[in-house]
């Protein structure tokens, strides 16, 4: 059911496990149905990523944190089945679509900033 469902192309591109939790979010009974594998997707990419990683927390950000905001309770139970005992926290992040932008621009003092910038 999932491939169909997000096989669909619309107007914005093709669906897509945000556009998912969205329609589920709205009511769409078929979306529901399939919000246990977008969770247990995303879930598999944070654990993924924190077995080489190893990070402390995991942040969710930008549009995708607004779509996976009511399920997080269950995302954080799901990374914590994948990982027992060394899961990070998972956590949305607060500075909204403008994140990367921030992060960068924050880099970027700091570097100039250690080269003796000012």
């Amino acid at each position: 059911m999932w491939s169909a469902l997000t096989a669909e192309k619309t107007a914005d591109g093709p669906s897509s496990a945000p556009k998912v939790l969205q329609l589920a979010a709205a009511g769409d009974t078929v979306a529901g149905e399939l919000v246990p594998e977008a969770i247990g997707g995303w879930a598999l990419a944070i654990a993924t990523a924190s077995t080489i990683l190893d990070p402390g927390i995991a942040l969710i950000g930008a549009e995708i944190a607004a779509d996976v905001g009511p399920h997080l309770g269950r995302l954080r139970e799901a990374v914590g089945r994948m990982m027992p005992g060394r899961a990070p926290g998972v956590e949305l992040a607060s500075l909204g679509p403008l994140a990367g932008l921030i992060g960068a621009a924050a880099t970027a003092r700091l570097a100039d900033s250690l080269r003796g910038g000012h």
